[in-house]
């Protein structure tokens, strides 16, 4: 760990089904007090998303999914400085999001809409990439590094060759997204690695199952299991993490900055 500070996002879920918290913020009016209460514990982007990523989660089409985040960006912009981010895969989404008030698009697919990459360009905003093969689970953790850093060189090849700036890309290995148990564990173990890349990095592991397999615990048990790997982030030189629990992870790293950086 260093003198930077890891960043906390926090989850924000306009969604009526997704794992944790479906349905708590889904009235723009609950969505405004938690951003205020996220703002208050010391988060540092609010990520806001209008459709679960959840397995299994229905599907919405953009119109449904911009109903649903736009009023709460709009509220919050008005309401605060804290920058938004916007967790869609879709281009649409990511340019009324943009004109809306919001500062970054996060995009869980690996980009599967073409025009996205124009998006980014146009308002040269931060783009959180995340690795996603979009495959049934290969289950081989022995190649699983190798395919995430190729992933990662060919994409943000792409987006820089259609005019993202480099320093706009921030990186995210897609913890839970059509990996198995085994290849999570290896991307979390080795994230260091990804830190060589000259891209932020990005750890999105709050309360996923990933977090139950590794202590072997129950539902309840995932914040605790989620906080132990926040700290193990910011001991290797993570730049993000994406969170639920706010105050919790905040603290955490102040601790850690405390007793390391005096």
């Amino acid at each position: 760990m260093n003198n930077k500070k890891m960043e906390v996002w926090g989850i924000l879920n306009v969604t009526p089904d997704s794992f944790s918290d479906g349905g708590k913020y889904f009235s723009p009016a609950a969505a405004l007090k938690h951003a205020a209460l996220m703002q208050a514990q010391g988060v540092d982007v609010i990520d806001i998303g209008g459709e679960s990523t959840r397995p299994g989660a229905e599907k919405v089409d953009g119109d449904e999914e911009r109903d649903r985040v736009l009023p709460v960006i709009r509220n919050i912009r008005e309401g605060s400085g804290v920058p938004v981010s916007v967790d869609t895969y879709r281009a649409d989404t990511a340019r009324a999001a943009l004109e809306a008030g919001a500062d970054i698009v996060n995009d869980i697919s690996g980009i599967c809409d073409e025009k996205m990459a124009e998006v980014l360009a146009e308002y040269e905003c931060p783009y959180c990439l995340t690795f996603n093969e979009n495959a049934p689970a290969k289950d081989d953790p022995g190649s699983v590094m190798e395919r995430a850093l190729s992933f990662f060189a060919a994409k943000s090849e792409y987006l820089i060759s259609n005019g993202v700036k480099k320093e706009n890309i921030i990186i995210d290995p897609g913890i839970g997204f059509a990996k198995s148990q085994p290849e999570n564990v290896r991307l979390i173990k080795e994230c260091a690695e990804f830190t060589k890349t000259g891209y932020r990095l990005l750890m999105g592991v709050s309360k996923k199952s990933v977090t139950a397999f590794l202590c072997g615990s129950q539902a309840e048990e995932r914040a605790e299991a989620t906080l132990a790997l926040t700290a193990y982030f910011a001991l290797h030189g993570v730049d993000i993490v994406r969170v639920h629990d706010v105050s919790s992870n905040v603290n955490i790293i102040k601790t850690l900055n405390g007793v390391i950086n005096g």
